[in-house]
């Protein structure tokens, strides 16, 4: 397995990092036939935006 990340010459000095962007669904449905609705999740509540 090959290492597709930069290597340490090609990282710019300073921070690096990742940000993470979400929208919650207002509405998701699951089970047999999508039958159950659910609004939002279970830490956040339907249309937050993170």
């Amino acid at each position: 397995m090959t290492h597709t990340g930069p290597s340490e010459e090609e990282t710019p000095d300073g921070l690096l990092g990742w940000c993470l962007v979400a929208n919650v669904a207002r509405e998701t449905s699951h089970g047999e036939s999508g039958l159950d609705v659910d609004h939002g999740t279970k830490h956040f509540r339907a249309g937050t935006l993170l």
